[in-house]
């Protein structure tokens, strides 16, 4: 049930997963790095054969794109079966409509194995047409999760040339200053604001990453005021764990720094170090 917050998980060093459950609403498990990291991999291998919490298994598109790799999808479908997600996110390519739901409807008509999780597609496209577009064939397709995701290249642009700056004024009075990242962070908003009818129906709304910390708050209010109360409405980030990493608490950093969780999943963190990061997720939460 949708109770006027959006769930959220944020990304954590590898020394720091002690404090996962405690931090964390649910677990979002890169698939790159399950393969790849291997006290990644057995911490989440057994929370999920040891405990009910919900995992959502990423693609890692968004990471594969970041490195110029592309997923093995038959590798992908066998580690589905060893981490056993409640839910797993189909293949998508970032930015492509088309190539995205020509990988939905093939991956749907393989066999992943005995096990199958329930399914969560991204919805992709470079502009509002092409994101109800691909709605649509999800909704076509009987998918009841959907993702969101934060980088598509319409989003900082969109905002501007529809000239719908209401929300955009807001954040200039509360910021002074409109940056990149909060392009990409107000028109994700606009987006959600634009087609949050379309959206119904869905069991569960998630959002990919994120741009600004803010974001939250005011996705939060366009759903909560839009009766979205029987969806399950969820984020993942890692915003806060890297703001505190380059010595900031969140909220006071100039920028949200240029990393992925791969530039400091295997970092050693100091004790003194610790607290920041627990509390800029706490306030990330708490927002």
């Amino acid at each position: 049930m949708y109770k006027n917050r959006i769930q959220t998980c944020c990304e954590l060093p590898n020394d720091l997963l002690g404090v996962n459950k405690k931090l964390n609403d649910y677990d979002f498990v890169l698939y790159h790095l399950f393969i790849s990291n291997q006290k990644y991999h057995d911490y989440y291998l057994n929370l999920s054969r040891n405990t009910s919490r919900t995992i959502i298994f990423d693609n890692s598109a968004y990471e594969f794109f970041v490195k110029g790799a592309k997923l093995d999808i038959p590798q992908f479908m066998d580690a589905i079966q060893e981490l056993r997600p409640q839910i797993a996110l189909l293949p998508d390519v970032l930015m492509a409509k088309e190539a995205t739901i020509q990988g939905v409807k093939e991956c749907l008509h393989m066999n992943p194995g005995s096990y199958i999780p329930q399914w969560m597609a991204v919805v992709q496209g470079n502009s509002t047409r092409e994101f109800l577009e691909c709605i649509n064939v999800y909704k076509e397709l009987g998918i009841k999760n959907i993702a969101i995701p934060f980088h598509n290249t319409f989003l900082k642009e969109g905002l501007f040339e529809r000239g719908e700056a209401h929300i955009e004024n807001m954040w200039r009075l509360k910021f002074g200053r409109i940056t990149e990242d909060m392009r990409y962070a107000l028109g994700r908003i606009e987006l959600v604001w634009e087609m949050w009818g379309y959206l119904r129906g869905f069991d569960r709304i998630h959002f990919l990453g994120s741009h600004n910390p803010y974001e939250k708050v005011f996705l939060e209010q366009i759903l909560g005021n839009n009766h979205f109360d029987k969806t399950t409405i969820s984020m993942d980030t890692g915003y806060p764990t890297k703001v505190a990493l380059e010595g900031y608490a969140l909220f006071e950093e100039p920028s949200k720094p240029e990393v992925i969780l791969d530039d400091f999943i295997d970092e050693e963190i100091a004790d003194m170090d610790k607290p920041l990061i627990i509390s800029n997720i706490q306030k990330f939460h708490d927002l």
